[in-house]
């Protein structure tokens, strides 16, 4: 019964610290987030954004993660800059028309 249990303790504090490890993803990815805002613009910003979380988050549908993060903040930066008249903002370096 002592193998078991080292081996329920070992499994437990690994599972542990691959949450710890992705929790700190997260916090680096928020903060690489406020850095790249003003530089790449909210839409370019969003796609690398909803990227890095789907890799880090291991989601099972890889391909669908990459379109979605593509498609989505384009269509709704379209909506809002063309059709709502909302400003969106954009990046120094990057803008969109």
């Amino acid at each position: 019964m002592d193998a078991s249990a080292n081996e329920d303790e070992e499994n437990q504090t690994d599972s542990v610290k691959a949450s710890l490890l992705r929790l700190a993803g997260l916090a680096l990815i928020m903060v690489l987030t406020m850095f790249a805002l003003p530089r790449l613009g909210m839409v370019w910003t969003a796609m690398v954004v909803f990227m890095a979380t789907a890799l880090l988050f291991k989601t099972r549908h890889p391909w669908v993660a990459v379109i979605s993060a593509i498609v989505i903040p384009l269509l709704l930066y379209a909506f809002f800059a063309h059709v709502a008249g909302i400003s969106i903002p954009q990046g120094n370096f990057v803008r969109l028309p």
